[in-house]
C-alpha cells in the first residue's frame, strides 16, 4: 500500500444532481463512468439507466421524460396495485 500515491478515485467526488422535467424528478447520481440516472414520478421510479457523464444525464432524461408524458400517467396504478 502506497500512502503517498493519490488514486484517480480519490481525487474524483461523489456527485448528486436533482431536477424536475415537467412531473417528473430526475436524479444524477455518481462519480464518473459509474453514474446513474434515475427518472421517478412520485415515489415511483419509471427508468433508471448508466450514463457516462452528467451531461449525457441531461440528454437522456429529456428523451424518457418525453416520452413518459406522452402516456397518460395519471389512470395507472403501480404493478401489484390495480383495481
Amino acid at each position: 500500500m502506497n500512502r503517498g500515491r493519490v488514486t484517480p478515485r480519490d481525487t474524483t467526488a461523489m456527485a448528486r444532481i436533482v431536477w424536475m422535467d415537467g412531473r417528473f424528478r430526475v436524479e444524477c447520481v455518481g462519480r464518473g463512468p459509474s453514474t446513474v440516472l434515475t427518472v421517478y414520478y412520485g415515489r415511483y421510479v419509471m427508468a433508471q439507466e448508466p450514463v457516462p457523464s452528467a451531461r449525457m444525464a441531461w440528454v437522456r432524461a429529456a428523451e424518457i421524460c418525453r416520452e413518459l408524458g406522452e402516456g397518460d400517467l395519471t389512470h395507472r396504478a403501480p404493478a401489484g396495485k390495480r383495481a
